[in-house]
């Protein structure tokens, strides 16, 4: 349903009054209100037809060249003009002298292209090349032709890639919504089609294949999963500062769990211990250790301390 035209009263009085300061100012007045209604009528229709709030903007400083701000209000408030909008609109016409102003984009600081160049490297290194045929994507290149490259599996979240990335190169400055608009096309998140059968985070999987080829499960029933060992290490309940590392004075710690890890594989005379574990230097690799007790339960520890502020970011 269309909004209703300015009312032709209305229209009358507005060119009364534009007829009294044309004779105030010397100017010969129209002969009638026709040509005058006609005007107002064939703005408020392009007002009422375009969605583009640029147009809207140019038709309202059309009327404010004859009209002043509370008259256009009138004009043009039925057909959803507001008054924020008609300040807007004559104060454009003032910065940039006269009608059918241009509103101007607000400019931010530039990223150099260094450092964009260092985002999109960072998501490559912390990111795991699919193995499938269909793992690819087809990206178009500057010259137009169409390149197809092997899909890389991101190993976290992006919010958590973010604050890796802020914690990495704390001199650069750079908004989540950004670093998020960065992302490589063929660096896919978790739940892509065909990536949700892979564990991509590597701070829960690493504890988690840990904990299994320890058999922590049958050796202490509260030590099945990796959040009761998060449990052993925080309070109860825990606080945001419990996952911080120390940050907490309250936290029974890490000695007291690798003093308990180290005696229960002692009493049951598991003197080494095999595990896989993800690992990213120039890329993400899955390799196989073998490691002596002790030496177990210090990687062990080093993969909590990594995983405890990693899981709180992740919840939240």
């Amino acid at each position: 349903m269309q909004a209703p035209m300015y009312p032709p009263a209305k229209v009358q009085k507005v060119g009364d009054k534009l007829e009294s300061l044309m004779v105030k100012a010397g100017a010969t007045p129209f002969s009638g209100s026709g040509p005058l209604e006609n005007i107002v009528k064939a703005l408020q229709t392009k007002f009422q037809g375009t969605q583009s709030k640029a147009e809207k903007i140019s038709v309202i400083s059309i009327a404010l060249r004859g009209f002043p701000q509370a008259m256009v209000l009138e004009i043009f408030g039925p057909l959803g003009a507001t008054d924020w909008m008609i300040k807007t609109t004559a104060k454009l016409m003032l910065e940039q002298g006269g009608i059918l102003p241009k509103k101007l984009p607000k400019l931010g600081q530039p990223l150099e292209q260094k450092v964009i160049d260092l985002v999109k490297n960072y998501y490559e290194n912390e990111s795991r090349t699919l193995p499938g045929k269909k793992d690819y994507v087809s990206v178009k290149t500057e010259n137009g032709e169409r390149l197809q490259i092997q899909k890389k599996m991101i190993l976290c979240n992006l919010r958590e890639l973010h604050v890796s990335f802020k914690e990495n190169f704390s001199s650069i400055e750079i908004s989540f919504s950004k670093f998020a608009s960065l992302r490589p096309l063929h660096c896919v998140l978790a739940g892509s089609a065909g990536t949700h059968s892979i564990c991509v985070c590597k701070y829960h999987q690493n504890v988690k294949l840990m904990i299994e080829a320890a058999n922590f499960k049958a050796l202490d029933a509260n030590l099945s999963t990796y959040e009761d060992f998060l449990a052993e290490l925080t309070c109860d309940p825990p606080t945001a500062q419990c996952y911080t590392n120390s940050c907490c004075e309250k936290c029974p710690g890490f000695e007291l769990l690798k003093s308990r890890l180290i005696d229960l594989l002692n009493e049951n005379f598991i003197g080494e211990v095999k595990f896989n574990k993800w690992s990213a230097v120039d890329r993400s690799t899955f390799d196989t250790h073998i490691k002596t007790t002790d030496e177990f339960v210090d990687c062990l520890t080093e993969q909590l301390k990594e995983l405890l502020p990693h899981h709180f970011i992740a919840k939240q």
